[in-house]
């Protein structure tokens, strides 16, 4: 169901209409309207901005019903079953068909704080460079040294390279120092994507989550350029609610590194995934007994389990298939 859009509204903005920004969120509307009240003071907002909520209550659903009523943009809300990249999916499909003529559509998560002139600089660079199929952002607070170490270059787990996709799967997030770089995929949660791009590729829906960007990228990587920009950092915080335990993520995360290397034999080692689950078992486990920190412990047991569920034959798609 969408709201704030009649069907008069929606045949005056198709004429004016050049972005999207697509909001997914669940079961966080305290923090979606901090978003979208930040949103607000931005010297350039998208044309339209949609929110896919897949929460079990309509906290999200009256936070929007508010915010679009201030907003300078027309906001739209639509309630989906859950999913990250099928949420996705289900708004390119909305904004396609409501706006036919949109040309880029930005996906920004609800615990993501970009700069002011965040919209305006994609849109710039999307204009600037035509051979450009995806544009992304970076998270300032990142420390890009933390995965540069020798001993996790060795291990498989690390890069002197930013972003990049290692043989072992591991995914190393762009971190730019120029206006435009390179990357071999963007973070799902701060990129923006040109509309026609979709017409060849979608997100895969069957992939819940720890895994679906870099799925994503592999597929457009010979569709046009991906890039990272300098201008583009934006504020990650990271918020806690709402996710999986430390045994589940690494589980999860290992389990698209694996179903991936199935996918992309080329591209990702099905002998690099094990050696990295097996390195990352063995590191937490030496964390928690230094430091008695249980997300180790549990980060550890992740790791075993999905090197144990290997071992005995298990297909990988019964622990990462988050379907919809």
């Amino acid at each position: 169901m969408a709201y704030n859009l009649d069907s008069q509204e929606l045949e005056s903005k198709v004429l004016e209409t050049t972005d999207a920004l697509i909001l997914c969120t669940r079961n966080r509307a305290q923090q979606l309207q901090s978003r979208l009240a930040e949103y607000r003071c931005f010297e350039v907002l998208p044309s339209v901005i949609l929110i896919v909520d897949s929460s079990d209550n309509d906290d999200t659903r009256m936070v929007v019903t508010r915010a679009s009523q201030d907003s300078t943009s027309p906001v739209s809300y639509l309630r989906t079953s859950p999913g990250l990249p099928h949420q996705r999916n289900v708004g390119v499909s909305w904004v396609r068909n409501n706006y036919p003529d949109l040309e880029l559509i930005h996906f920004l998560d609800d615990d993501i704080i970009p700069m002011s002139d965040y919209f305006s600089h994609v849109r710039q660079i999307c204009r600037d460079f035509p051979n450009v199929i995806a544009v992304g952002g970076f998270d300032s607070e990142l420390n890009p040294e933390q995965n540069r170490g020798l001993m996790k270059r060795i291990c498989g787990i690390g890069s002197k390279n930013y972003g990049v996709i290692l043989s072992s799967g591991i995914a190393i997030p762009a971190h730019p120092r120029h206006n435009i770089e390179d990357s071999e995929w963007l973070v799902g949660g701060m990129q923006s994507v040109r509309t026609w791009a979709f017409d060849h590729v979608q997100f895969d829906a069957s992939l819940r989550m720890y895994g679906e960007d870099v799925d994503f990228y592999m597929r457009i990587r010979d569709l046009g350029d991906v890039v990272c920009s300098r201008n583009l950092p934006v504020k990650h915080l990271n918020d806690p609610s709402n996710r999986d335990s430390w045994r589940e993520i690494h589980l999860y995360h290992n389990g698209i590194r694996w179903l991936l290397a199935r996918r992309y034999p080329d591209r990702i080692s099905l002998i690099r995934v094990l050696q990295v689950a097996l390195v990352l078992a063995l590191g937490e486990l030496v964390l928690y007994m230094r430091t008695h920190d249980i997300r180790h412990r549990a980060a550890s047991r992740g790791n075993v389990e999905f090197l144990y569920r290997i071992a005995i034959g298990q297909p990988v798609v019964q622990f990462v298939d988050g379907g919809k």
